[in-house]
């Protein structure tokens, strides 16, 4: 929020007059008006320095004096400029307090505020979105302000329930336990398109470590949990270990399978009359020993060169995958299965197509395909991290680390919509029972557990969660 763009506190309008030609003053700045008893004048704080100034009327004379004396909290800012004459505008608050206030965003803050703003579709957007509507950048104090009014405990020295007042909107917030299970943190509870000043209550100015924080899983995963999850990860026993543990053994056998081979020299080829491409490979003299590996049906890459993948044993896929980012991912010029079992007296080996427009380099090297198994690894390294910090949609993600995570807190739907009533048990209503396994397994976070004996309507009950 800007200081032109306030709306609260008790609004004065004063036009005051130069005295001093320098410094500079710009339209919409915040400045910081007083009296000086020192100067015996009264002195405009800028951006770039002070300026004395006088009153242009006595009427201007006598709200300078009030608002200088008085010693109340105030924000004021420059609304025009016009010559010498400037005009200033002071919003002055009756109560100002000074607190540190660290306000949780978390998914369910997320989902209400989508309502009023579609762009709100993370919890760092909403940050983003709050701070803007409703705290105003450091002033003269240096620390940040906002704008408060008590909800429904009036007591702002220790809150328990106030709304923030923005450029639009109304953001209502509330201390509750913490989701961990120790202390208690405040939240998001709503947000309201607001018109302006609060007809309930005064609106105080509140000064200090003000600021909106993601308060989400995910959130939780990257600082505080972040060293559980790192333990939980490490034990041999999780399921992301073995997990990984398995993945390493299978990529270490698909890497020695195709070291194994390595790159084939051929130094010619023929297209057949049915579109294959036979290769002559009598050039390579280990080619005998690297065909008899090879089978029908199975993939090959042909480029001019082996990738280094294939050459260094010292090179994991991780290093390989981070060498090539940022580079043409399809370096390799031809790409074909293997049609018939090679033909290891008279080294040659026939290739099917890929594709129709491929054409091979008329000297090179085949090689089993990595390609595929290189990107099938990267993706499953990626879920694995996305999954080891929380940072997919998995919402069960947590369960397969074995944390005790937060429970992320979003709004409770309804069993049933007029329409999915309508819809599945038109004139034989849901029993009582199957009303609640549907509200049960439509607001669990993690996993629900439907049981019930034959003819009890479980079919149904799935059919109106996937509806629903």
């Amino acid at each position: 929020m800007k200081p032109n763009q306030l709306k609260y506190g008790s609004v004065e309008h004063i036009r005051v007059r130069r005295v001093s030609s320098d410094p500079p003053l710009c339209k919409g700045e915040e400045t910081d008006l007083r009296w000086s008893e020192e100067a015996r004048a009264y002195l405009l704080r800028g951006a770039k320095g002070v300026a004395r100034v006088e009153s242009a009327s006595r009427a201007d004379e006598d709200t300078l004096h009030e608002i200088c004396v008085r010693n109340l909290t105030r924000v004021v800012w420059i609304a025009e400029i016009q010559g010498e004459e400037i005009f200033v505008q002071a919003h002055t608050f009756q109560l100002g307090l000074r607190l540190g206030i660290r306000i949780g965003i978390d998914e369910q803050a997320v989902e209400k505020a989508q309502r009023l703003n579609r762009r709100n579709r993370t919890p760092k957007d909403l940050v983003d979105w709050l701070t803007d509507q409703c705290l105003l950048p450091p002033g003269p104090s240096g620390e940040v302000r906002a704008f408060l009014s008590a909800g429904k405990e009036p007591s702002l020295e220790t809150p328990e329930a106030f709304a923030l007042h923005g450029r639009s909107v109304r953001v209502h917030v509330k201390r509750v336990p913490a989701s961990t299970g120790e202390g208690e943190v405040f939240l998001v509870d709503r947000i309201v398109r607001s018109g302006g000043q609060s007809p309930r209550h005064p609106i105080a100015h509140v000064e200090g470590d003000i600021q909106f924080a993601e308060a989400t899983v995910e959130a939780w995963a990257r600082g505080e949990g972040l060293e559980e999850l790192q333990q939980l990860v490490d034990d041999d026993t999780n399921f992301l270990a073995l997990w990984k543990k398995y993945g390493d053994l299978e990529e270490d056998n698909i890497l020695n399978e195709a070291r194994a081979i390595g790159g084939i020299a051929y130094r010619g080829w023929e297209r057949l009359h049915n579109g294959d491409v036979r290769f002559e490979v009598d050039g390579d003299p280990e080619a005998a020993e690297k065909l008899a590996r090879l089978d029908p049906g199975d993939s090959m890459d042909v480029a001019k060169d082996v990738p280094a993948i294939l050459l260094d044993e010292n090179l994991t896929w991780a290093e390989f995958g981070e060498s090539q980012r940022g580079q043409q991912r399809n370096s390799v010029a031809f790409q074909g299965e293997i049609v018939e079992r090679p033909h290891r007296q008279r080294k040659t080996v026939v290739l099917r197509p890929t594709s129709d427009d491929e054409a091979p380099p008329q000297e090179g090297f085949l090689f089993p395909a990595i390609q595929g198994d290189t990107r099938r690894l990267e993706r499953r390294r990626e879920a694995e991290e996305k999954i080891r910090t929380l940072q997919c949609h998995l919402p069960i993600s947590h369960l397969l680390v074995g944390a005790r995570v937060p429970t992320p807190r979003r709004k409770e739907l309804p069993a049933l919509t007029p329409k999915v009533r309508e819809k599945l048990f038109g004139d034989h209503p849901p029993t009582p029972q199957q009303d609640e396994a549907i509200r049960v397994a439509l607001n669990t976070p993690d996993i629900a557990v439907i049981q019930g004996p034959p003819g009890t309507g479980k079919t149904k009950v799935i059919e109106a969660i996937v509806e629903r």
